[in-house]
């Protein structure tokens, strides 16, 4: 790099927090881990600083190497982890993420069951990532809120301020183990009147994490589970939340993600 920089548009390298590989057994608790999100993110910091300004993207990557990993990486789990990971990635100047998706693998984000079928499956992961593109997107800015309060430690939140000054914040819930909701309260930086816009990305009720493509997953009320030209169905779906002493609180389904878009910017 400090001989080549000046003259590359881009520099890339390769990210997978688990792996199937040589026997490896990947599993959905260690896919919702930190380590597979936070302690990813910050490998990957020393290589931005590396890149002496050169945009950084992580070429090539998923949830688990080696194709991926069937109850891994093509269940709910993998679009909770997808959106961690992003902005975790985001946070630390990674530019891009392209994410790889061998024909018939299970980590792929779109599937066809066979080279001449016409009917698509949507992969779950594919909700976490156009999660990401709907929070982050608008030319936005990552913010830290001042306060999150949560009953639950395994709750993850990401915030970003678009340049409409609108503020998203990104509440993710990650405790495999959880069978109860877990109370979440967003105190703003600056106290709030008006009420936030909440879009949810949900799994089946009866399998959450372990939930498949086309289980009743969705997000924001639209689901790509019964879908055969990969079109989705439903109706769009949002809820408001008015502030209550300028705090926000919400419930929050296990293994579930919700988009506060507030009137502010934090």
């Amino acid at each position: 790099m400090g001989a080549f920089a000046p003259t590359m548009s881009s520099v890339s390298i390769h990210r997978y927090p688990e792996t199937a590989c040589d026997g490896g057994k990947p599993t959905l608790a260690g896919l919702l881990d930190d380590r597979a999100a936070e302690q990813q993110a910050a490998s990957v910091a020393g290589w931005v600083a590396t890149a002496r300004g050169v945009p950084l993207y992580i070429g090539e990557g998923n949830s688990v190497s080696c194709g991926g990993a069937a109850g891994v990486s093509d269940v709910w789990g993998a679009a909770l982890w997808a959106l961690d990971v992003l902005f975790a990635m985001a946070s630390v100047g990674v530019q891009r993420w392209n994410f790889h998706g061998m024909p018939g693998g299970p980590y792929a984000v779109f599937n066809f069951p066979s080279e001449a079928a016409e009917d698509v499956e949507v992969r779950p992961i594919f909700y976490g990532l156009l999660a990401f593109a709907t929070a982050a997107g608008h030319r936005s800015v990552l913010r830290n809120v001042t306060t999150v309060a949560t009953t639950n430690p395994f709750i993850k939140c990401w915030s970003v301020v678009d340049r409409n000054n609108l503020t998203r914040v990104v509440l993710i819930h990650k405790d495999v183990k959880a069978t109860a909701n877990a109370t979440v309260t967003v105190v703003p930086a600056v106290s709030a009147a008006g009420d936030a816009v909440v879009v949810r990305g949900l799994p089946d009720a009866a399998k959450g994490v372990a939930s498949k493509w086309n289980d009743a997953i969705s997000l924001g009320g639209l689901t790509w589970a019964t879908t055969s030209n990969g079109e989705p169905a439903g109706a769009a779906a949002s809820e408001r939340l008015p502030p209550v002493g300028g705090e926000y609180t919400l419930q929050l389904p296990p293994a579930s993600f919700a988009i506060l878009m507030l009137p502010i910017a934090v």
